[in-house]
């Protein structure tokens, strides 16, 4: 299985190289080299995709690329690329898993050359070429991500502790009296409209 695997890294070495690779100076596209931090809009082969000296992201399609000597991506959109030392990382754009090859791996992604072809962490990925795309999103586990996250802020809002439901927070909070009135207003509005009041002479405040 070993020699099989170096014979097609071998192959990778003796084929024409890929229209997008990385190389120690930057990123080559179509024969120009693309330097520093800046992405730019380039199109290869017909593809579209962003690029800086050390990023490749393919925007529409599918895109090859030689991450490291007869070693090759091909990148579907919503998976970037990033060269790191002689390893490439590999994010998204969200919180979705990557695929390399029939591998489903947490972004961000690590690969390193090996071998066999690549290697993420301790998992080997046999094979000088692999694919890479995002996971197909099950719907119910984002359902029920959208729950909890709709309840962590009602629950924020309340100002009550995780776990706990609405209707066993509101038991416990004791409601909230203030105290307008020392005594009776109605009383006190009877006394202040009582004759002897009304026909009490007004006195000025110098005592007239």
């Amino acid at each position: 299985m070993k020699a099989a695997a170096l014979a097609a890294i071998m192959l990778g070495l003796l084929a024409a190289p890929s229209a997008v690779r990385f190389e120690a100076d930057g990123v080559r596209v179509d024969g120009s080299l693309v330097q520093g931090a800046v992405l730019q809009f380039k199109e290869a082969g017909g593809a579209s995709l962003l690029v800086s000296g050390t990023v490749i992201e393919p925007l529409a399609a599918a895109l090859e690329i030689e991450a490291a000597p007869g070693l090759t991506l091909t990148l579907e959109p919503g998976v970037r690329a990033e060269k790191k030392g002689q390893g490439v990382v590999l994010t998204t754009h969200g919180r979705r898993a990557i695929l390399v090859g029939d591998v489903s791996l947490e972004s961000p992604v690590t690969l390193e050359p090996s071998a066999a072809g690549w290697k993420a962490g301790d998992i080997a990925l046999a094979g000088a070429s692999m694919r890479v795309r995002l996971q197909a999103q099950d719907p119910d586990a984002n359902l029920d991500a959208l729950k909890e996250a709709s309840k962590k802020i009602q629950q924020a809002r309340e100002g009550r502790p995780a776990g706990q439901t609405s209707r066993q927070y509101h038991r416990r909070v004791k409601p909230r009296v203030r105290r307008v009135f020392g005594e009776d207003p109605f009383v006190s509005a009877e006394a202040v409209d009582s004759p002897t009041l009304r026909f009490l002479q007004q006195i000025s405040p110098s005592g007239n």
